[in-house]
């Protein structure tokens, strides 16, 4: 029990099985200023003929969305190192050609499920990550379990990316068990075809990422296979997590992936103990309910994205852009 606890408190519901087998088996530009927020609107969806309101196919609209428009069994994950977290014509980042909503001078893919109530609002020149109270849908995006994530996709070779944060309100979280704010990197290998003719998506994920909220600080790495689990938590007092500041910190060399994060000055790091994946990562930041019980509201301040190196498609960010 204690070990699917801790896998549940750094993997999304859906890995959770996955894992525990194979460890139990084995021993941009804009205008300044301005405000902008992102909640799923049906309106925004891909018609029958491939426009999305009015708009040639294929071209990112950055439009309020209304994730209670999305269908259930549409906000499932999909394969794949996609920003995705729909199967269907949502307008969520998606396979194929489908719409995608934007937000910041980078252009982060948003994606959101369905019955979330997140929200990611620019202002100010900061991103705002707000989760109200609530009991949390059960679906996830892919990334790491969060209702709600902006992604870029596209890491390739050595990078060091800093995520820099502040203003953080824990919503009454409690050590492991409430909000929780994500930054990180992530790849999921593509589906593969079975001997029967169907196709599997329980294929090897590797993320690493740095963590704020359910009553502590921590600094994780999951690689599936070969397998390491590594989940390096500090626990600061309550009082110390309200109007918090601090940073994520990721960093890849050769095979060898890195993270640190940072409260109030204080730090804990993990790092990979076998190859981590060379593909291209993407990048993500998320907010979600680690236990899924919902406690009160949660919001987060991001200043600032800072990306060196990692091949050009992944941008920095300072959050002072209108698109």
């Amino acid at each position: 029990m204690l070990a699917l606890s801790v896998m549940r408190r750094i993997m999304p519901r859906h890995e959770i099985g996955l894992l525990a087998l194979t460890l139990f088996g084995c021993g941009g530009s804009g205008s300044p200023g301005a405000t902008k927020g992102v909640a799923l609107d049906a309106s925004a969806t891909e018609s029958p003929d491939g426009d999305v309101n009015g708009l040639p196919p294929g071209t990112p609209v950055s439009v309020p969305i209304d994730a209670s428009s999305v269908p259930d069994d549409d906000a499932s994950p999909v394969d794949g190192n996609d920003a995705s977290a729909v199967d269907g014509n949502d307008a969520s980042p998606i396979e194929g050609d489908g719409a995608v909503a934007t937000l910041g001078c980078a252009h982060w893919q948003v994606s959101t499920v369905a019955d979330s109530a997140a929200t990611a609002v620019i202002s100010g020149g900061a991103l705002i990550l707000t989760r109200p109270g609530g009991p949390a849908p059960f679906d996830s995006t892919p990334f790491n379990g969060a209702e709600l994530a902006l992604s870029q996709p596209g890491l390739q070779g050595d990078f060091d990316i800093t995520v820099a944060w502040g203003d953080f309100q824990p919503g009454g979280g409690t050590p492991f068990v409430g909000p929780r704010v994500q930054a990180g990197v992530w790849f999921q290998a593509p589906p593969t075809a079975t001997g029967d003719g169907s196709v599997s998506q329980s294929n090897p994920l590797d993320h690493a990422e740095g963590t704020v909220g359910g009553g502590t600080v921590r600094a994780s790495i999951v690689h599936e296979s070969p397998t390491q689990l590594t989940d390096n938590p500090i626990s600061p007092t309550p009082a110390s997590l309200v109007d918090a500041s601090g940073t994520f910190r990721i960093q890849r060399s050769g095979t060898t992936c890195t993270v640190t994060t940072t409260l109030n000055g204080q730090s804990v790091a993990a790092q990979s103990t076998v190859p981590f994946p060379e593909q291209p990562l993407t990048l993500f930041l998320g907010i979600d309910d680690m236990d899924g019980m919902g406690a009160g509201t949660a919001s987060i301040k991001v200043t600032g994205v800072t990306v060196t190196g990692g091949g050009g498609a992944v941008h920095s960010d300072d959050f002072s852009c209108a698109d």
